[in-house]
């Protein structure tokens, strides 16, 4: 059956400080409360949070973005096990308010958003007062979805300030790659205590990549990532994944990309693209958004997506609903020829 384990054990922070139990692109946007104003208690158990759950229990995703969603798979499980009401607190936080960024990728943003001393001391407080104490029953923080948590001097402030206060928390911690690299982890005292590394990596030729990261090199990111395999087989760091952002700008180096991932043995998450406001992608969206059959690329796409490298490396690779029937729409069409041509000829031969 169809389920989605998010509503009861997780909750995500974002730019206003609203809760979700998920990315709010996967959820149409539907909050279950504001850390400001109301507490873990009150927001964990609201109505809200109520309905979500009695709908994922009734088999009905309609408050869900299913063709973006990652997380509801067919699963067998006891649904008796999941309540609307959770007396445990969530194992998983993720914190997606700050913004933070050295790069200035077009997926997300058209500058960069540089560190700001009152804005950071600001975020500093409200984590203090209104974050870090609904921490204490979390087993996993992930930082930081929205910006890049090797440059944020917030992230910095927060990693440590987690380190101290629950040392048994482990953090799943995403990053453009730029600057995450075996000094930084090292100085951050976060060996061992990385659960997962989500990389960013949007592009397998440097061309494509100054065209939507806009800053640094791909150069440096796989030289970063050459140090995080070494730490990884030392066990100072847990499962390495890449995240591909697809668009109309990158899709033709998705099999290339695969030959990269290879390379370093490094799993990839294929998403289609999300409308992200105030961007120039999002504002062009029609442009970039090449998953409508209407996109006048949308026919390279599947014929991209028809490689036979998905293929080889289809155990390396999740891609998102929308992707993955692109995918195998592409692959059951280029079959569908060969397999009536041998048709045609066993007929002949009898």
């Amino acid at each position: 059956m169809l389920f989605c384990t998010q509503p009861f054990q997780n909750i995500e922070i974002d730019w206003n400080f609203y809760v979700y139990t998920c990315c709010p692109f996967f959820n149409n946007h539907y909050y279950i409360g504001n850390i400001l104003n109301e507490s873990l208690e009150e927001i964990w158990n609201s109505e809200r949070v109520q309905k979500l759950r009695q709908n994922i229990l009734n088999g009905d995703f309609s408050l869900c973005n299913l063709g973006t969603c990652i997380y509801y798979k067919d699963m067998d499980i006891d649904k008796s096990k999941y309540n609307v009401i959770c007396s445990d607190y969530p194992k998983t936080v993720w914190l997606d308010y700050d913004r933070f960024c050295n790069a200035k990728c077009i997926i997300c943003r058209d500058k960069h958003i540089l560190n700001d001393k009152e804005k950071v001391e600001k975020y500093n407080q409200i984590a203090e007062k209104n974050i870090l104490p609904i921490l204490k029953s979390a087993e996993t923080v992930q930082v930081n979805g929205s910006g890049e948590s090797f440059y944020s001097e917030h992230s910095l402030y927060m990693i440590k300030r987690i380190s101290e206060l629950y040392p048994h928390i482990k953090f799943f911690i995403t990053t453009n790659g730029l600057l995450c690299n075996k000094q930084k982890i090292s100085e951050l005292g976060l060996q061992g205590k990385i659960e997962k590394l989500n990389i960013s990596v949007h592009a397998a030729t440097e061309k494509t990549y100054k065209k939507i990261t806009r800053a640094g090199s791909l150069k440096i990111v796989l030289e970063n990532i050459k140090q995080l395999k070494e730490m990884q087989q030392k066990h100072e760091i847990g499962i390495i994944e890449f995240v591909f952002i697809v668009s109309s700008l990158n899709y033709k180096e998705i099999p290339m990309f695969l030959d990269l991932a290879d390379k370093f043995k490094i799993k990839t998450i294929f998403r289609d693209y999300v409308k992200m406001p105030d961007t120039e992608m999002g504002e062009n969206y029609q442009k970039y958004y090449i998953f409508d059959e209407k996109h006048k690329d949308f026919k390279k796409l599947k014929k991209v997506l028809s490689d036979e490298r998905l293929i080889k490396y289809k155990d390396q690779y999740l891609m998102s609903p929308l992707l993955s029937k692109i995918r195998d729409d592409a692959q059951k069409e280029k079959l569908e020829p060969f397999s009536i041509k041998r048709l045609f000829n066993i007929k002949i031969k009898h």
